[in-house]
């Protein structure tokens, strides 16, 4: 086994509604603090329909020295937040 991971969910689209209503850098923070310090996971899958909230989850996940990887519910199949650009996330915050 290569990593011991989790999946954060950043909040998906069904409908008009938001899975994850608050959403908060804050709380994302702590969330994975939790995630590194308490779960002992050290790999996170970030799932989620925005890409602000997607950026922010990644940052905060790299702060906690989690390997991270999107995971997105598109309808476009060629749409990925790191590779197209469409999530601004610092070189150094990308570990696959």
């Amino acid at each position: 086994m290569r990593a011991r991971g989790i999946n954060d969910d950043t909040g998906f689209l069904p409908g008009e509604q938001l899975s994850r209503k608050t959403f908060t850098a804050e709380a994302v923070r702590q969330d994975m603090a939790v995630i590194a310090g308490e779960l002992h996971c050290d790999a996170v899958r970030i799932s989620g329909g925005d890409p602000e909230r997607l950026s922010i989850a990644a940052a905060c996940a790299a702060e906690a020295g989690l390997e991270w990887r999107p995971g997105t519910r598109r309808a476009d199949p060629g749409w990925h937040p790191v590779i197209s650009g469409t999530v601004a996330v610092p070189p150094t915050a990308v570990r696959y």
